[in-house]
């Protein structure tokens, strides 16, 4: 497990996001809410912004690093740390983009909904005017967290090139398989494929992850099939 601290360390200290959050919220702000003041509440988020920026900083290393260490370990013709380094990255992230997507949606019907209940509905006239900056922010905060799979995306990336030079894959599949390496959802099945099909690693977990995509795919149609029955 040495041999990919780079690798799980990345993993887990995204994964640990919106836990150590949340962790921090439930600590100092029930300090914030006894106080009930305003320069206890300003206090609790200017705190708050700069161990946020360190924690960011420490996953901003570590990606670059990951990056780095991907063209090493294609350089040094490691197959099997390409492709394990690969699957580290996509099937670890699994659990991260699942709760950021549960967080946001959470967070943006709980926000409608305290909204809509302030206002006593009269919010609704003014979505004309607010449709724009929720779009703008959920633009925003899908680009933020397609920016966390870009270290694995490299680390697929060398398993690609490993590939089209040891099982003759052509070009135009390399690039096709390149682009999905940086598609949300298609990249894990992308790497679950590469890692299968093509090196004939990782079956077991390869089977672990469909079935759980299929779970969610079924969990969210039928709560979208909930909201509008």
């Amino acid at each position: 497990m040495k041999k990919y601290k780079l690798q799980i360390s990345y993993v887990i200290l995204l994964t640990l996001c919106l836990p150590l959050s949340a962790l921090y919220f439930t600590l100092f702000g029930e300090t914030a809410a006894v106080a009930e003041n305003a320069d206890s509440a300003s206090h609790l988020l200017s705190a708050y912004i700069p161990l946020g920026f360190v924690y960011w900083a420490g996953v901003t290393v570590l990606g670059i690093f990951n990056m780095i260490q991907s063209f090493r370990s294609f350089k040094a013709g490691s197959v099997s740390e390409c492709v394990n380094g690969m699957l580290i990255h996509k099937y670890g992230l699994v659990v991260f983009f699942v709760i950021n997507f549960c967080t946001i949606a959470l967070l943006m019907l709980s926000t409608g909904l305290i909204a809509m209940i302030a206002s006593q509905g009269t919010i609704i006239f003014a979505l004309p005017f607010l449709l724009p900056w929720l779009f703008a922010a959920l633009i925003a905060a899908s680009f933020f967290t397609w920016l966390a799979m870009i270290p694995g995306a490299f680390w697929g990336i060398q398993v690609i090139r490993f590939t089209r030079v040891q099982r003759g894959m052509s070009m135009g599949k390399a690039i096709f398989h390149g682009f999905l390496q940086f598609v949300f959802m298609a990249d894990v099945l992308d790497a679950a494929y590469l890692s299968v099909k093509k090196w004939g690693r990782g079956k077991r977990s390869a089977a672990v992850i469909c079935a759980l995509y299929v779970l969610l795919v079924a969990g969210a149609v039928w709560s979208i099939c909930r909201i509008f029955a």
